[in-house]
């Protein structure tokens, strides 16, 4: 398997996009907008499809303005190993912006720095920085 890719389905998405990058940095490609995708004529300046490119990593992002509704559900979590605690944090800070805290940042018992948020826009991340045992 070359890459599993995280796909966002939301209302918000060139909101949700811009802020995710702000979280995680990274360069937004591919943006197709819905005068350019079959189906979505009606929504000529809306944002579509986008990518999140960050690093060896990308999300795909698609705002599907067809279905009726959008449900949230808990059955997804997105977890993120971060490279230091730092960078844990610093997720952290931004992500809970207009969310909520499910989880405050802790050591726990596995060795590592763990904390759990949901963000504004209702996507729960686990976000992880195991530390150096050597």
């Amino acid at each position: 398997m070359k890459q599993i890719i995280p796909y966002f389905t939301m209302d918000r998405c060139e909101e949700a996009i811009s802020f995710y990058q702000t979280v995680f940095g990274g360069e937004i490609r591919h943006k197709s907008y819905g005068k350019d995708v079959p189906g979505f004529e009606g929504f000529p300046d809306k944002l579509i499809h986008a990518e999140l490119h960050i690093d060896q990593n990308l999300i795909f992002f698609f705002n599907d303005l067809q279905l009726k509704e959008m449900t949230h559900g808990n059955t997804l979590i997105i977890g993120l190993e971060c490279d230091t605690k730092e960078e844990l944090l610093r997720y952290m800070e931004i992500l809970q912006i207009g969310g909520r805290v499910e989880m405050e940042v802790a050591n726990m018992f596995w060795g590592a720095t763990h904390a759990k948020v949901e963000d504004k826009f209702g996507y729960m991340w686990e976000l992880n920085y195991t530390h150096d045992l050597a």
